[in-house]
């Protein structure tokens, strides 16, 4: 009897430690999250970077590349997200800074300019969250209401966790793209008519070009 109690205990005692350590890395994950909200709705991009982890900025890095060497076959050939990155980059940027861009610096810059969307993270939160050793996928939510789409979390250190913005990249692209084919338009028309309006300014045929 002695024993069977002690076992019972010993299997309580694991179940609350198992339960405090999940809450725990929910709350982290929770933190980081509203972490990159408040920094994206502030247009501070080196607090942002600091949320964010290798992927994102790798895939920063990759557009850093494209703005300075592609050329206008190459910029058509990209994904509706990849050819708007490109282009508004090109639109917006010196010569200067565009040689200058890496992975990390061109992310800062994206939010310092208000290029990634307040209106992407201001009526959003995340619902549900489940963890699988080092990743985290968050149901999105929006104006309170669950959406299909989730929100990937990396693990990078003993108790930090990082948001992927590649992947949730990808859902969004799906459903952008799925909204500007029911708008009767091409992804060229909508990206020409969203650039004078990120900056007051007409394109220029240049933005089609590599920079050199």
């Amino acid at each position: 009897m002695h024993i069977k109690k002690s076992v019972l205990v010993i299997s309580l005692l694991m179940s609350v430690n198992l339960l405090s350590a999940q809450f725990k890395e929910v709350k982290a994950i929770l933190n980081c999250y509203n972490a990159y909200t408040e920094a994206i709705l502030n247009d501070r991009g080196a607090d942002a970077l600091k949320q964010v982890d290798t992927n994102t900025v790798n895939y920063y890095n990759q557009i850093a590349e494209l703005v300075r060497t592609a050329d206008s076959a190459t910029v058509t050939n990209l994904s509706f997200l990849d050819e708007l990155m490109v282009l508004l980059i090109r639109h917006r940027s010196t010569r200067e800074e565009i040689l200058s861009f890496t992975g990390s610096s061109l992310f800062i810059y994206a939010v310092d300019n208000g290029m990634v969307g307040k209106e992407q993270v201001q009526n959003n939160s995340i619902g549900t969250i489940t963890i699988g050793g080092n990743v985290a996928t968050a149901q999105l939510k929006v104006d309170g209401t669950a959406t299909p789409f989730a929100f990937t979390f990396r693990k990078t250190g003993r108790k930090k966790w990082a948001l992927d913005l590649s992947a949730v990249m990808k859902d969004s692209e799906a459903a952008l793209e799925t909204t500007i084919a029911n708008l009767g338009m091409t992804k060229e028309d909508f990206i020409m008519q969203m650039l004078p309006l990120s900056n007051g300014q007409p394109v220029d045929a240049k933005i089609w070009h590599p920079v050199k």
